[in-house]
């Protein structure tokens, strides 16, 4: 862990007001959606607004970091019949404080790094500076005793660094939305997925947790769900496993809510069946050897979409949105769990010792799904963004095309080709990549393959024959792979017609001589 520099200017005064009247602002709206959900509510609304200010804290910039805190901030993990990422200390300050000043600083911390997350820009007030400093500086102290003695607070207060700044001009943004998918903001993964945690810090917390003896050995329940959602954000972001296994506070949560229950919404759902959840595609593909954990995980996402998008819709009953995060984590949990060990998706692709051409379907149809599969979780139901992992998984893409291609054209699976060839050109198109050119050309090869005219399939054709038979999200992906395929479109036609011209060409040689 690092220390910061103080910085020589302090927040303007007004800029402070500015700040305070956002938040007493956002506590109103706040309260009003507390009120709203009330017949879910582990917390009340009530509780929610105890604000008893320690005498020792009374500056206004600290003062307005803890109503942000208490008021906006945890909240925004979502209140509900699982809100498991509230702490315990949430209900009123005197609880915070008495945690110890490690976790208050730390606290204070990442309220300011959220506040200017909202503002686009870094931390660079000398008030929350202060509380970095003081919070590293009890943390130093707290992590010289041996194991047994460093108390859970101490974990959370790392839990609490952990959190990325925003950083405009540092190219790890998303330049444009390919995808656009309901639910975004949903538990504040907008903040913590906008740039790669801190490396450092994450690490030692990671640590800390298992020499305590795992995660199941936490005391505090909301302290388990909050270290799972750091591990899980951290491990889509850099695409490889989670670290630490799920906890058992999300018990109750599997147990009473699965897909065939759309994940608790089935009476909403009620002309539908999660037993449909196949295709022709996905069940050709199971008998060429798709294992049978990602196929679960794509019947799991499949419904999901249904659920997000009936939510987009204003269609279901009674939402939860802490219910909502938890599956949405789960969903991503068990996708990561299907990558074999030592996965890491930002390693180029290799090629086997013994040539491609040794590697057995079963395994180049899962190696591939799979990437495309983190995409889709990246763009769609576990949205992220951050810029590098789309980077990497179309990368990934394009070199497991260039293997496969072949062999999956001999199979007939012409659907599934075009199906990844879209999603790696949203993928690229969401972060303003040069392999955009790449997947127009390869989907427009696709086409003409396929078809017997030579022309390009009209886009709902396209989606009805090939997209929505894998897995596709008309609200998240339709706007921009509409227009996508009007350049597949074009290319193909460019191509035929210059086929054309030159089959044409050849014949008239042939005729004349």
């Amino acid at each position: 862990m690092h220390r910061r520099k103080r910085a020589s200017k302090e927040l303007p005064s007004d800029q402070e007001s500015t700040e305070l009247r956002k938040t007493n602002k956002g506590m109103a709206m706040s309260e009003r959606s507390t009120i709203r959900n009330d017949r879910q509510l582990l917390l009340t609304s009530g509780q929610l607004s105890m604000c008893v200010i320690p005498d020792r804290m009374v500056d206004p910039h600290t003062k307005m970091l803890l109503h942000y805190c208490t008021q906006s901030f945890w909240p925004g993990f979502e209140i509900g019949s699982a809100a498991f990422h509230i702490p315990p200390f949430a209900l009123d300050y005197n609880t915070l404080v008495a945690q110890g000043p490690a976790l208050v600083h730390a606290c204070l911390w990442q309220a300011a790094v959220n506040l200017a997350f909202k503002r686009n820009s870094r931390v660079t007030d000398k008030q929350s500076l202060l509380h970095y400093n003081q919070a590293i500086a009890h943390i130093s102290k707290d992590i010289t005793k041996p194991v047994s003695e460093i108390p859970e607070q101490t974990l959370y207060a790392i839990l609490s660094l952990c959190g990325p700044e925003m950083s405009p001009d540092d190219g790890n943004g998303i330049i444009k939305k390919a995808f656009d998918p309901p639910l975004a903001e949903l538990s504040w993964i907008h903040v913590f997925g906008s740039r790669l945690l801190i490396d450092s810090h994450a690490k030692a917390l990671m640590n800390l947790v298992d020499l305590k003896g795992g995660i199941h050995n936490v005391k505090y329940a909301g302290f388990q769900a909050s270290f799972n959602y750091m591990d899980l954000v951290r491990a889509t972001q850099k695409l490889v496993k989670p670290h630490l296994p799920v906890s058992q506070l999300y018990g109750r949560v599997k147990e009473t809510h699965d897909r065939a229950k759309f994940f608790g919404y089935a009476s909403d759902f009620v002309e539908h069946s999660p037993f449909e959840e196949s295709s022709v595609i996905i069940d050709s593909l199971s008998v060429l050897g798709l294992a049978e954990d990602v196929r679960e995980v794509i019947c799991d996402m499949r419904v999901w979409v249904k659920v997000i998008e009936a939510y987009h819709h204003s269609a279901l009953t009674n939402p939860d949105l802490s219910l909502l995060a938890a599956h949405r984590d789960l969903i991503q949990q068990r996708l990561l769990a299907t990558l074999p060990d030592g996965y890491d998706g930002k390693k180029p692709m290799q090629m086997d010792a013994s040539g491609s051409t040794e590697t057995t379907a079963d395994r180049w149809i899962n190696e591939i799904i799979q990437t495309a599969l983190l995409i889709f979780s990246l763009g769609v139901t576990c949205p992220i963004s951050y810029a590098p992992p789309y980077h990497h998984a179309a990368q990934r893409l394009q070199a497991q095309l260039i293997l496969y291609k072949e062999r999956a054209t001999h199979l007939g699976l012409s659907d599934l080709l075009t199906w990844l060839g879209m999603l790696g050109l949203l993928c690229t198109e969401q972060v303003g990549s040069g392999l955009r050119e790449w997947f127009v050309g390869f989907l427009s090869m696709v086409e003409e393959k396929r078809g017997v005219t030579g022309d390009a399939r009209d886009w709902d054709l396209v989606k009805k024959e090939s997209l929505e038979l894998m897995l596709w999200s008309s609200v998240a992906c339709d706007t921009a792979a509409d227009t996508a395929w009007r350049d597949v479109q074009e290319v193909a036609d460019e191509t035929s017609w210059n086929w054309g011209r030159t089959a044409w060409s050849t014949m008239l040689g042939t005729i004349c001589g």
